[in-house]
């Protein structure tokens, strides 16, 4: 299968390369993902944010009293960071930062990216600012929605309504639309992802050098591991 990357996007305001919307993301309420997966920081514990976005989950690490560098590739996005975070303009595959954290953090299913270069790179970027002994959390799509979502309405995130406009599979790949809703204003947002089992994350992991796998969270959407 030829694992071509398609992303894309429309609807008002700023967006990044692939799409995204900046304002879409500013309005994405936190959902308590950290402690869905258990994430346990103390005062001054250092943290690798890789792919923040707009900071959805660097605000509850601040929060946290924990020293949060955050990176993305959209300044738009970095703009909407919290300024007490350190803020990192780079492409997760190309980041050399010159130090290790004590955990580093992958969100919002960018590990489903399609390419599997591109898997391997944010696994090793990952890998690179870790100690051994350090700590990485990554979160991947929901392997249940992306089998079984069909076209139609798909809930809501916070005052955000979602519906599904199109969905395609050729396993592991899928492709889909989504149109977000909120007042008047909306956005559309196309990819392709792949579905990830257990094994193949773990595998991937492994072989970029982690082990010690726990599966966490009430949908088993994240994956702890210790750097090696």
């Amino acid at each position: 299968m030829n694992e071509r990357a398609v992303f894309s996007g429309s609807g008002p305001g700023a967006r990044t390369r692939d799409g995204c919307s900046v304002a879409l993301y500013e309005q994405s309420p936190y959902l308590d993902e950290l402690q869905d997966c258990g994430l346990t920081l103390g005062p001054a514990s250092s943290v690798l944010d890789l792919g923040c976005g707009a900071g959805r989950l660097t605000r509850p690490m601040l929060e946290s009293s924990a020293l949060v560098t955050a990176v993305d590739n959209s300044e738009a996005m970095l703009r909407a960071v919290p300024v007490a975070a350190q803020t990192v303009l780079s492409d997760i595959e190309s980041l050399h930062f010159g130090r290790t954290f004590e955990t580093v953090l992958l969100a919002s299913g960018l590990i489903n990216h399609p390419e599997l270069d591109a898997r391997r790179a944010f696994v090793d970027c990952a890998r690179r600012h870790l100690p051994i002994g350090g700590s990485f959390l990554l979160q991947r799509q929901d392997p249940d929605w992306l089998r079984n979502a069909e076209a139609g309405d798909s809930g809501r995130t916070g005052a955000v309504m979602i519906h599904v406009e199109a969905v395609s599979r050729a396993f592991p790949l899928i492709a889909m639309t989504l149109r977000y809703q909120l007042g008047d204003d909306v956005w559309r947002q196309s990819f392709s992802v792949v579905s990830l089992s257990d094994v193949d994350l773990e595998s991937l992991l492994s072989a970029a050098g982690f082990d010690a796998f726990e599966w966490r969270g009430r949908k088993r959407r994240w994956l702890s591991a210790i750097a090696r």
